[in-house]
């Protein structure tokens, strides 16, 4: 994760953003959960960014509900090709 940028759009509605070269399975509702409570618990930035280091899923404190989530876009920056050799099918 190289960017995460959080803004208050109203008072029901949370704007996040992340970015990042991979995600585990449910690592964005994982991050959410954990950034929600620590917001509601007066944590830190400090908490988060050790709860996120110690790279161990008990370690966070909570799991977002999927509701509200959802991906904005993928951008692939390197253009993805597949060799002659890669695409032959084997046999022909």
């Amino acid at each position: 994760m190289d960017l995460c940028v959080w803004q208050q759009r109203s008072p029901h509605l949370i704007e996040l953003r992340i970015r990042g070269n991979g995600f585990l399975k449910q690592m964005v509702r994982n991050l959410v959960g954990t950034m929600l409570h620590l917001e509601r618990n007066k944590g830190s930035i400090a908490q988060f960014r050790e709860i996120f280091a110690a790279g161990d899923r008990q370690a966070a404190k909570a799991t977002a509900a999927a509701h509200g989530l959802y991906l904005y876009r993928v951008d692939y920056r390197r253009r993805l090709t597949i060799s002659a050799e890669n695409s032959r099918t084997s046999g022909s």
